[in-house]
């Protein structure tokens, strides 16, 4: 091999290298924000926990109220105040983590590749969970309309 050879070698591998670079940084910070979506959509899993708590407490009212003399042998519905708030904060990105001195390009290959295979991994359980928040949706509408159509009756 030449010596303009070896130059041209060394300039194709770091461009490679810089591209891996800013592809691990993209997935990186993709994966970080799927992670925050994951702590969002379970967040609204614990609001819709919140929501079927509240109508069930309202179920109860409701049929306290159907009847005059219901009333008087129930004895009061009471519900607890402290409802699980939650709060969210996604975390920043350490960049002093993105890029590792000395790093070979295989070893930048496995890296993107360990980072794709999280982000699926993120992927499965946020479908499952969505799954899981849509059963939920409908059972809390179910309730609902069942609640609404006792008020209807008791007016």
């Amino acid at each position: 091999m030449d010596r303009n050879s070896v130059h041209k070698f060394c300039d194709i591998e770091d461009e490679v290298n810089s591209i891996l670079d800013e592809n691990i940084e993209i997935a990186t910070r993709t994966k970080n924000q799927l992670f925050f979506q994951g702590q969002q959509i379970e967040n609204v899993d614990l609001k819709l926990t919140n929501i079927e708590y509240f109508t069930n407490k309202a179920k109860e009212i409701i049929n306290r109220m159907s009847s005059f003399f219901h009333r008087f042998r129930t004895s009061p519905v009471s519900y607890t105040e402290n409802v699980v708030d939650s709060q969210i904060q996604m975390s920043e990105i350490d960049e002093s983590k993105l890029f590792v001195s000395g790093e070979t390009t295989l070893s930048k290959l496995n890296r993107l590749k360990n980072i794709g295979l999280q982000m699926g991994e993120e992927l499965d359980e946020q479908n499952i969970k969505l799954d899981k928040m849509d059963l939920d949706v409908d059972k809390n509408n179910s309730y609902f309309k069942k609640n609404v159509e006792k008020i209807n009756k008791i007016f």
